[in-house]
């Protein structure tokens, strides 16, 4: 009973509980008091949280489980959740009238905790990426190999062959020597294709050298300028890196995610992701106790590259590397 009774809750895909008592003793006979147990039970399992009904008793029960939950903390959890989601720290404090610092403390808690107990323990659906390059630094240089031993080799019919070599009728030879021509057609332009991959990925070996070794940020590189490297049209190079992956001993990442464009209107070239490298330091190097603001963080990253940087943009990027803001960050 209780096992049934278990896998019944445990068809919610979020791991909360979707049946109330009243509605389970719709389906079953169950006696008094073996909700309770059971559901005691559940919640006492892992991952802390399931079994909840709600959102708030998710939260709650995790912060039981680790014996951190406090009475600010329930106060928050029961009503300033959607504050805290939209990140409204100066209305709870005024709601509160708690210090700012004590509720930041309580809020990161918060934010710690895992909302979806059960969230990726059941997914069925898991895509494997197979590199079709792979890349392989040698004290010489590097090495490429197309990854594709794995296709089926290809050929022509020798029996086929012979037959519209060798028959004297003028339809059957015609048929033959247009599914000939056809072929032969498909068979340069796969090798065609292979050849122009090879050498997309040895000009992009030279143009990122230092980031495919692990050993420096990405480099600006357009499309453009691999296609005038290798002597394509631009559309030709993003044809052909369409859905391809690439493998090097330090990772394995998309062909698209090496192409960025640089920063207009400066002397040097700088990457997104160079500058988000940068800033990324910047941010883990600082006094904890006074860290920078946005408009520092901007002053000294335009001081460094040699161009003017806006502030949105910076705060765009320490959003997007989940980083808080200067007030949060502070301890």
């Amino acid at each position: 009973m209780q096992y049934r009774f278990t896998q019944t809750i445990l068809h919610s895909p979020r791991g909360y509980l979707t049946l109330t008592e009243e509605e389970l003793k719709k389906r079953l006979p169950l006696p008094d008091g073996l909700f309770t147990s059971c559901l005691r039970i559940l919640q006492s399992l892992d991952p802390a949280g399931i079994g909840a009904a709600s959102l708030k008793d998710c939260l709650k029960l995790q912060l039981q489980r680790s014996h951190q939950l406090t009475p600010l903390l329930e106060e928050l959890i029961e009503n300033h959740l959607p504050e805290i989601g939209n990140k409204n720290t100066s209305r709870i404090c005024q709601s509160l009238k708690i210090p700012k610092k004590e509720i930041l403390s309580a809020l990161q808690l918060i934010r710690n905790l895992n909302p979806v107990p059960l969230e990726g323990m059941f997914e069925t659906d898991v895509t494997y990426i197979i590199p079709d390059v792979i890349i392989k630094f040698t004290p010489a240089g590097h090495e490429i190999t197309l990854n594709d031993g794995w296709v089926a080799s290809y050929s022509m019919s020798d029996y086929y062959v012979r037959m519209m070599q060798s028959t004297t009728d003028e339809s059957v030879k015609k048929y033959f020597q247009t599914k000939y021509t056809r072929c032969r057609l498909l068979f340069y332009n796969i090798e065609r294709r292979r050849q122009t991959l090879y050498n997309l990925t040895d000009a992009i070996c030279h143009y990122q050298h230092d980031y495919l070794k692990n050993q420096g940020p990405l480099f600006p590189m357009t499309l453009a300028d691999i296609a005038k490297e290798i002597g394509v049209h631009p559309s030709t190079i993003s044809r052909s890196i369409k859905n391809k992956y690439l493998q090097t001993s330090h990772m394995t990442l998309s062909f698209k995610d090496l192409f960025q464009r640089p920063f207009p209107k400066t002397g040097k070239k700088i990457s997104k992701d160079s500058l988000k490298k940068e800033l990324y330091h910047l941010i883990q190097s600082e006094n904890t106790c006074h860290p920078y603001s946005d408009a520092k963080l901007t002053e000294i990253l335009s001081s460094q590259f040699g161009r003017t940087f806006s502030r949105r943009l910076i705060q765009k990027y320490r959003t997007e590397l989940h980083i808080l803001n200067s007030y949060e960050r502070c301890k």
